[in-house]
Parts: C-alpha cells; structure tokens; sequence
C-alpha cells in the first residue's frame, strides 16, 4: 500500500469510530415524551388536528393520560 491509500484508510477507520461514539452518546427517547415532542412541533404549525394526534399516539404507545 502506498502511503496516501494508507492515509485515506486510517481516516475512514476515524471517521467511522467517531460516528459509532456520537451515536452510542444519544439516549433513547421514551415513545411518551416522543407524542408529547410532536404535538410541540405540531402547534408550531396550522394544522388544527394537533390533540387529537397526541391522544391517538398516547393511546398507541399506553401512556397515561
């Protein structure tokens, strides 16, 4: 191998090691507190439907209500 095919590859082993250590950082989000994000984002919006959208995915994932 030469020195620049050599260089490349130890940079692609970087960059993947990086990506596998930023990704094992985020913590899993509870599918309750995922309707609750949405329905956030949703009164961001126009849309007119936004509780009825969060009551159907509390009702999906058995979140209390």
């Amino acid at each position: 191998m030469t020195l620049k095919h050599l260089s490349l590859s130890a940079l692609a082993g970087f960059v993947f090691a990086g990506s596998l250590v930023a990704s094992a950082g985020a913590a899993p989000v509870n599918p309750c507190t995922a309707c609750w994000q949405a329905y956030d984002r949703c009164n961001l919006t126009t849309a007119t439907d936004c509780e009825t959208k969060l009551i159907a995915c509390q009702r999906r994932n058995n979140c209390p209500v």
